[in-house]
């Protein structure tokens, strides 16, 4: 497995439980699936900026999408 399919494979698995965990929205004007699409596209960028990222800057990240997105 290359790293491309591995890290895809970790954005998966993770998304599968950010999705699971996230509360619900506070704002009622979005419809459900554009919040859902707007939370994916941030979450994806989080995992993107954390794959490519220094040692120290990945620690910081991973606790931020921890505490965010209630990731173990």
């Amino acid at each position: 497995m290359d790293k491309a399919q591995k890290n895809k494979q970790i954005i998966e698995q993770a998304y599968e439980n950010f999705v699971e965990k996230k509360p619900a929205s506070k704002s009622p004007g979005i419809k459900q699936q554009q919040q859902l699409n707007l939370l994916k596209n941030n979450f994806k960028h989080k995992i993107n900026q954390l794959l490519s990222q220094t040692p120290e800057k990945k620690f910081r990240l991973q606790a931020t999408i921890k505490k965010n997105y209630f990731i173990n």
